[in-house]
């Protein structure tokens, strides 16, 4: 009997994937969190292009700004259509000093809805694709994930 004990109680549990986990305790931590980002680039006379995304996060998540902060990887936003080039560093909306208890530190992030502008250099036309990629870290309270990179395409108006 206590054998039978120790296994239903113990061994049995640690099997179990996270969701049935979750019969036993906290709800399971989201590993796959959403995140949607729209592109918008416009051609400017003499060759320059405005270059807008815009990212809308899911609640309870954040991400970090494009600041280089202790410890997580910040935000970046890069250009992969040949050709084109950033001309200045990247702006982003204002992000907010928030205590990442992950981290235990105070960090600059994103959260809900945030955007990043970059102004371009190249030959644009007209209803070129434009193609890029935000580089990322999601986090919320309890785990960071590993960075990675959400890709774009928009075309020039």
């Amino acid at each position: 009997m206590t054998f039978f004990a120790i296994f239903y109680f113990l061994v049995w549990p640690l099997g179990m994937d996270l969701r049935a986990q979750s019969a036993f305790g906290s709800p399971p931590p989201n590993l796959e969190p959403k995140l949607e980002i729209l592109a918008e680039a416009e051609s400017q006379p003499g060759g320059q292009i405005f270059l807008k995304v815009i990212g809308r996060l899911e609640p309870g998540f954040h991400l970090y700004s494009i600041k280089t902060q202790k410890g997580p990887k910040p935000t970046r936003l890069e250009i992969e259509t040949p050709g084109i080039r950033a001309l200045g560093e990247t702006e982003e909306s204002a992000p907010k000093l928030k205590l990442d208890e992950a981290l235990e530190e105070k960090l600059w992030v994103h959260e809900n809805e945030f955007f990043l502008k970059k102004t371009l250099v190249g030959k644009p036309l007209e209803g070129r694709e434009l193609k890029g990629f935000i580089f990322f870290q999601l986090c919320d309270n309890l785990i960071c994930l590993n960075p990675q990179k959400k890709y774009f395409t928009t075309l020039l108006k």
